[in-house]
């Protein structure tokens, strides 16, 4: 049974990050393989142009991993690190960890440690994802799917060159409608502000595939002055 169509959540603010001091450390939360553990990594982030930024955030998500035991904390403004998470014995490969409301920080330290076989040399973790939950989409009526499968190892998107490595992407249009507004409000200044989402489709108990998109910023919406609820039509390219 599908509880909940569709997860929107922000673009991932793990991919731009750096040491606190200038080092960008863009790539360092995804295809680690830790041998020395318990091992501590410290990130904090930046903007495009690498200054040091607060981040909202409430989300972490781990793929791809036989990680059994993690302690996650973030910063406050004093610098002094406090545990939003701090789990042990886990057993699934994809694994979401959501906070009840999100923090405001620059930096979130993760000491990661033993693997779920019980062997402490063989830990490995193929992304690990930072985000602001958007909503649960419940009001989906309409999703069109098909394969991007456009030729060349580069492909344009929205005047931007995106590197497009596996000629094979998600290519997606969809419509919900009876949308409350805090819903539409929350999709769309997301969407005007960066042009992506990160989109988790049919979620139920367990992680599944997850989408780094570009939203087109041309979407489509109309208001039922009666309701005051929207319907909404988006476009969404996986990058």
């Amino acid at each position: 049974m599908i509880k909940r169509p569709f997860i929107f959540l922000s673009a991932d603010f793990g991919v731009n990050i750096s040491n606190g001091q200038d080092t960008d450390l863009s790539g360092v939360l995804s295809g680690l393989s830790l041998q020395d553990l318990p091992n501590e990594q410290t990130v904090f982030f930046t903007d495009k142009w690498g200054n040091v930024v607060n981040r909202e955030i409430d989300t972490v998500i781990f793929s791809g991993t036989n990680l059994a035991s993690v302690t996650v904390e973030a910063a406050d403004n004093t610098g002094e690190y406090a545990a939003l998470w701090d789990i042990t014995g886990n057993t699934e490969s994809d694994f979401l960890l959501k906070l009840p409301a999100p923090v405001t920080t620059s930096s979130l330290r993760f000491t990661l440690g033993d693997a779920e076989d019980g062997n402490p040399q063989t830990v490995n973790i193929g992304k690990i994802g930072v985000y602001r939950y958007l909503l649960d989409l419940l009001a989906l009526t309409d999703a069109q799917f098909k394969k991007d499968t456009g030729q060349g190892s580069y492909r344009t998107v929205a005047g931007q060159t995106v590197f497009y490595g596996d000629y094979n992407k998600l290519d997606t249009k969809l419509k919900a409608e009876n949308l409350p507004k805090a819903q539409f409000e929350a999709l769309t200044a997301q969407i005007d502000a960066h042009n992506k989402l990160t989109v988790l489709p049919f979620y139920d108990d367990a992680v599944g595939k997850i989408y780094e998109c570009y939203v087109s910023p041309e979407y489509s919406f109309e208001l039922d002055r009666k309701t005051g609820l929207y319907s909404l039509t988006l476009e969404l390219k996986e990058l």
